[in-house]
């Protein structure tokens, strides 16, 4: 099942299940509030698919839009192993991700949706 995060409005970013799951660990161990890590691990564990970046405030939002914008591909092109299946379109959409996570509240075109399918990897990747 895909995964989409809102980046508030209508700007979305959408990837196959797998990758999403990755996402949201990744913002669940990274940030700094251990409450909000418990909630954005919450979004994983309950299979909803969806994580709205906006529904935990607007400081929140802000810490979460930092991690995807400046940590979020370097941690991935560290992690994801050179001969994972699907490596270089799944990190072209954590681009994708980074890119979109940029922008402010102001510069969001209306209904944008980011997504491409890729096949899960033979190799474990769920390190953060």
């Amino acid at each position: 099942m895909p995964g989409v995060i809102s980046l508030g409005g209508d700007e979305r970013w959408q990837a196959t299940g797998w990758l999403f799951c990755w996402v949201v660990g990744f913002l669940a161990m990274n940030v700094e509030q251990q409450r909000l890590a418990a909630d954005i691990d919450h979004v994983r564990a309950d299979d909803s698919g969806r994580l709205d970046l906006g529904m935990f405030g607007s400081e929140a939002d802000g810490e979460m839009r930092a991690l995807l914008r400046d940590r979020l591909v370097p941690v991935a092109e560290e992690r994801f192993p050179p001969t994972m299946c699907g490596r270089a379109t799944a990190l072209e959409l954590l681009r994708d991700l980074a890119r979109l996570a940029s922008k402010s509240p102001v510069d969001r075109p209306a209904a944008r949706v980011v997504s491409r399918t890729i096949r899960p990897s033979r190799t474990a990747v769920a390190s953060f």
